[in-house]
Parts: structure tokens; sequence; C-alpha cells
């Protein structure tokens, strides 16, 4: 079975794992995260997910 869930920040990553908790850590699921990408930006060089980097 494959999931797809729409997370963000902080408590999206927190959800997935729950996500993963729930349907077994090697149960050969497959889950997909639909993050935000509108906070991304560049400073000083180095571009900075906010909710990929979480």
């Amino acid at each position: 079975m494959n999931v797809t869930v729409l997370v963000g920040g902080v408590g999206g990553a927190r959800f997935l794992q729950g996500v993963r908790r729930l349907l077994g850590a090697d149960s050969g699921h497959g889950i997909t995260a639909v993050v935000n990408v509108g906070d991304d930006v560049w400073m000083h060089g180095l571009r900075i997910c906010p909710d990929l980097d979480t």
C-alpha cells in the first residue's frame, strides 16, 4: 500500500513518524510526503528549505 500525506514543518515530520509507526517501519508500505516549498529562500549562498530540512 502507498500512502500520500500533505505535511509541512516540524509538525509534519512528527506526523510522518507516527504514520510510519502505524504502518510498520519494515512493512514495505510506501509513504510519499507532499511538502510546502513556499518558504524556501536563498541566504548567504545557501538554499534553506525549512519544511524539507525538518
